[in-house]
């Protein structure tokens, strides 16, 4: 069943996915230690506007950092699963990803994140595609109520364009919502990570202000190396050995920050997406459920 986010209060579900992208190069612990610098400096920017998102966080992150897991949530912000070592779901199995599940929130707790308060997920690359979808089952079992790891097109690495529509559908028992698509013809990639970087801003914002009208809900992600300037350059595993997606990679870095804080000066409503979830998505299924 999939449904537009009704009348709720519209909401600009911004996420970061929390992931050190130097464990998927070879030897990449030789480069500098990023992670704990530039997530600060996105928590520092979401505490001006008093905004609260969430954190879809690896397992290594929450092992290496757990003061910086800790903090994230003791700020208010929502902690989600992002995999424990950002392995995609198409290189593992329903038992190799209900293990992944584990050590993810044993990771959590033992940085003071209580296990009943993870209920989200994303899957490493938006890798939640139809050959895929095993995982929702898995997740369920684990107790997760939701998932936003869908990229409901045919431009994206991992894509899935018989999802439909860029609207919560419900999956086996959880909840899908998909990251939001630009929905032009002939041009309708994911409007963040590196889209959210590179393409004009005027762009981007007129897309995403014109989702929101119509959806009452946008979801679009940053990468703590989306606001990194002072990043040593390296070639980044998840687009192969092209140098110019590459220096892509590295593009209006600068820009991430004052970009999200835009939106939000202007309006734009944050909040975690489990609550939103909790709030819109499942209230809404329990009262047509009810008896009249």
């Amino acid at each position: 069943m999939s449904r537009p986010a009704g009348k709720a209060q519209p909401r600009f579900l911004l996420a970061v996915d929390l992931e050190d992208i130097r464990i998927l190069i070879p030897d990449g612990l030789r480069y500098r230690e990023r992670v704990p610098p530039t997530t600060r400096s996105i928590l520092g920017a979401l505490d001006r506007h008093d905004a609260r998102i969430t954190f879809f966080t690896t397992g290594d992150v929450a092992r290496r950092h757990p003061a910086l897991v800790r903090d994230i949530f003791e700020a208010g912000h929502e902690i989600g699963c992002h995999g424990d070592l950002h392995v995609p779901l198409d290189r593992q199995t329903p038992e190799s990803f209900h293990d992944d599940l584990s050590r993810c929130i044993e990771s959590y707790e033992a940085a003071g994140v209580p296990a009943d308060r993870v209920r989200g997920y994303r899957a490493p690359m938006g890798s939640l595609v139809a050959a895929t979808s095993w995982s929702y089952a898995v997740l369920r079992e684990r107790g997760f109520v939701y998932s936003s790891s869908v990229c409901a097109t045919s431009q994206s690495l991992y894509a899935w364009p018989e999802f439909g529509a860029d609207v919560p559908r419900e999956m086996d028992g959880v909840w899908e919502v998909p990251i939001t698509v630009a929905g032009l013809p002939g041009f309708n990639v994911p409007l963040g990570g590196i889209h959210f970087r590179v393409l004009p801003f005027a762009i981007t914002r007129a897309l995403l202000e014109r989702k929101l009208e119509r959806r009452g809900f946008v979801a679009t992600y940053v990468h703590p190396y989306d606001v990194d300037t002072d990043q040593e350059r390296f070639m980044h595993p998840e687009i192969g050995e092209s140098r110019f997606y590459n220096w892509l990679m590295y593009l209006n870095r600068h820009r991430v920050i004052p970009r999200f804080e835009t939106f939000l000066e202007s309006g734009f409503e944050t909040q975690p997406m489990g609550e939103w979830v909790r709030e819109t998505l499942m209230a809404e299924s329990t009262e047509r459920m009810e008896p009249c």
